[in-house]
């Protein structure tokens, strides 16, 4: 039954189309576009050869839309057996602004073969512009994913204590980058060298000159070069830990080891963490260092004697 209705309908409209002196018939090839599209806005004229068209305007009734493109074509004929002609007006249309425009009916004025003058109009239309973010859209647009939740505490810890471990070495090479590098193999006498790089240290006046980082840097790098040619272990550009590690391995004493890692610890607060000590912290570093110099000294080797009262 609804078919049969529409089918009587369309052929009304039809005849009405094809026996009326002018027929006007507008259409989109969209209702609904969101911001920026572009729609097509199409509008046929269709008229017999006897009447007289007046001039067409329909750009009044696009106010609300940006016309990008227009095409209009000249009169044809379509039905040649009705001695019918048909002229097109294409738009390209587009806005920038959500709503729902409403395009009022467009409208011609024709006189016809009477001398009469009459006008035909087109259906009301209506367009719907949208956001990119409606509903509709927002439907493809997945949310971020949750943090994850990280259950065990102890990954944590790990986790940080690694990242501590690795900017601490990442610090040590820095500050070490711009002191002399030195060859282990090229000091013949570690405790010699290092009395001598001591002294030059406390003549360099860092300390009243206020240079604290600088001086602890070079004392404790005095010190590293030291152990590691007398235990024979480049402990140079160890971390604190890694060097305390390394010299148990070589069967260091174990009080030593407390003075220091004790020692170390001090002297990575001033050049990591920028703690600034006064100068009576300072000098007892220095000589906190002396000491652990001096109680790992090599001893001399031993002079004896033969039974003719001759050194050997």
């Amino acid at each position: 039954m609804k078919k049969a209705i529409f089918v009587l309908y369309f052929l009304l409209f039809f005849c009405r189309s094809l026996f009326a002196d002018v027929a006007i018939f507008a259409y989109l090839n969209k209702n609904k576009i969101t911001i920026g599209d572009n729609i097509k806005l199409t509008i046929n004229l269709e008229y017999t050869n006897d009447v007289k068209i007046s001039s067409a305007v329909f750009e009044n009734n696009l106010k609300n839309f940006e016309i990008k493109d227009y095409k209009f074509s000249q009169g044809r004929k379509k039905y040649v057996l009705f001695g019918r002609y048909v002229k097109k007006y294409e738009y390209l249309l587009s806005t920038f602004t959500t709503g729902i425009y409403p395009i009022s009916p467009f409208s011609i004025s024709f006189t016809n073969p009477a001398g009469i003058i009459a006008q035909a109009q087109t259906q009301p239309l209506k367009i719907e512009v949208v956001s990119l973010l409606d509903k509709e859209s927002v439907a493809d647009i997945k949310d971020i994913k949750p943090p994850v939740n990280v259950k065990s505490k102890s990954f944590l810890y790990l986790l940080s204590i690694l990242l501590l471990i690795f900017l601490a070495i990442f610090l040590q090479k820095f500050f070490h980058k711009d002191l002399p590098s030195v060859i282990l193999s090229e000091i013949i006498d570690p405790y010699k060298y290092a009395v001598g790089e001591l002294a030059k240290l406390e003549s360099a006046n860092l300390i009243k000159e206020g240079k604290i980082k600088e001086f602890f840097i070079i004392l404790t790098r005095i010190v590293r070069i030291y152990l590691s040619k007398i235990f024979e272990v480049d402990i140079i550009d160890m971390t604190t830990s890694e060097a305390i590690r390394a010299l148990r391995e070589k069967n260091a004493d174990k009080k030593f080891l407390m003075d220091l890692r004790e020692f170390f610890n001090f002297a990575d607060l001033v050049k990591f963490a920028k703690y600034i000590p006064d100068e009576k912290e300072t000098i007892f570093n220095l000589e906190t260092a002396k000491n652990l110099i001096e109680s790992v000294r090599p001893l001399p080797p031993k002079i004896s004697e033969t039974k003719n009262g001759v050194k050997q």
